[in-house]
């Protein structure tokens, strides 16, 4: 073998180890993104999982004052004196704290939908530097996602305005819209990932 095949075989058996290197840098490299997208989804679902929480604790909340409120409001009525002026005076600090929840729970919807719509703005982005020929399946997806988004501000504006027995049915459309875009959000989630 000459000392040009030699240098040829080396250069040759180089390349084959750059070759390996760069694709084992790949795959530690997409190994790394499973990861970080994984923990990010993980994260997700935590947050998800907490925001449906803290709805439900202050849907809650509001029902059980409702009904204290109906409850002393009742009450008044068959009483006198001093003791119709303490249910009234009861009464009046229900209302305080039904509104104090029911503006925790306004502010609650509004974070919820402006996270949304930060979410969006990633997708978007993502789907803008997607492939061109994914980048319309992306373009509609992210569309879908921002008509759920438009249904769920419609839900949320009617549950700031329920009272009573329209407030378990506004919170319930609020769920299921929630619910429909978070499954949805998840599925565009991995598809632009």
């Amino acid at each position: 073998m000459s000392i040009s095949e030699t240098i040829k075989a080396e250069l040759e058996k180089a390349r084959g180890e750059l070759r390996d290197a760069a694709t084992t840098a790949r795959r530690a490299a997409d190994d790394r993104k499973t990861e970080i997208h994984s923990r990010v989804a993980k994260a997700r679902d935590k947050r998800d999982t907490l925001r449906a929480q803290v709805h439900h604790d202050l849907y809650t909340q509001l029902q059980s004052l409702e009904a204290e409120k109906e409850k002393l409001s009742a009450a008044a009525h068959a009483l006198t004196g001093t003791a119709r002026a303490k249910t009234e005076e009861r009464i009046r600090e229900v209302e305080t704290k039904l509104r104090v929840t029911r503006d925790e729970f306004v502010a609650h919807a509004d974070l919820t939908l402006d996270e949304i719509d930060d979410e969006l703005v990633a997708l978007e982005t993502k789907a803008k530097a997607s492939r061109p020929e994914g980048r319309d399946k992306a373009q509609r997806t992210v569309n879908e996602l921002k008509a759920k988004r438009d249904e769920l501000r419609e839900k949320a504006a009617k549950l700031r305005a329920a009272t009573g027995a329209s407030l378990k049915k506004a919170s319930d459309e609020f769920d299921d819209v929630m619910a429909d875009l978070t499954y949805k959000r998840n599925e565009a989630m991995v598809g632009v990932n």
